[in-house]
């Protein structure tokens, strides 16, 4: 919940994940200036983003970041999506070596190859989500006017729900760190493990998990 100027409310996972799938139960906040997100981010500066617009009920956008590149901004794109400040829809990222997939209630939104020119996010991410005041008026104006405009305070608060998160790793070990800075998926090393290697289960898992079941294991 944002409920005053300045509140920034995120969670972060304790846990990162070298390709994998997620998925989120998501109802965005309302309110012209309020942007709720979910996202997975490396230290690196690798990005998969998900955003809503309060003041936009029709759609969603996606995103991503290579390195912390933002030199061109033609990355995003935009989805259709039936009132998603008011309605909770599962949306899913299935981040592969070969390719990244967005989807909305299991339908396809989005493909990325890792082929793109603009580069491919490719180093071990954490889960990340929140919701800020994009339209803050301190904020750049690109920025006020891409949330909607400025945020009214007095409205307050904005609440974005998160009723369930699914998270499953295509690669194992019980941590990740980089062997030198060229911060490419070959240069990362998995301690007890390794980089891709549990994709097919991974998979599995995450069909038990999304069906609601539960992994021993």
């Amino acid at each position: 919940t944002l409920a005053k100027r300045y509140d920034n409310p995120a969670l972060a996972s304790n846990f990162y994940i070298m390709f994998g799938k997620v998925e989120v139960e998501l109802q965005a906040a309302p309110g012209q200036g309020v942007v709720s997100s979910f996202f997975l981010q490396s230290d690196d500066l690798d990005e998969i983003d998900l955003e809503w617009v309060g003041s936009d009920n029709t759609q969603y956008q996606s995103n991503f970041f290579s390195k912390g590149d933002t030199t061109t901004y033609d990355r995003g794109a935009f989805h259709s999506v039936d009132s998603p400040v008011d309605t909770f829809h599962n949306y899913t990222l299935d981040w592969a070596m070969d390719k990244t997939v967005w989807y909305l209630d299991g339908a396809v939104s989005r493909t990325l190859l890792n082929s793109s020119a603009e580069g491919y996010p490719q180093s071990p991410m954490a889960l990340k989500m929140g919701i800020w005041a994009g339209g803050d008026p301190s904020n750049a104006a690109g920025t006020i006017e891409w949330a909607g405009g400025e945020i009214d305070y007095t409205k307050a608060p904005f609440s974005m729900y998160v009723k369930r998160v699914v998270v499953t790793d295509y690669s194992t070990g019980s941590e990740y760190s980089y062997n030198g800075q060229s911060g490419t998926w070959e240069s990362i090393e998995a301690k007890d493990g390794s980089v891709y290697g549990c994709s097919d289960p991974a998979h599995a898992d995450f069909a038990v998990l999304s069906d609601g079941g539960e992994i021993s294991s």
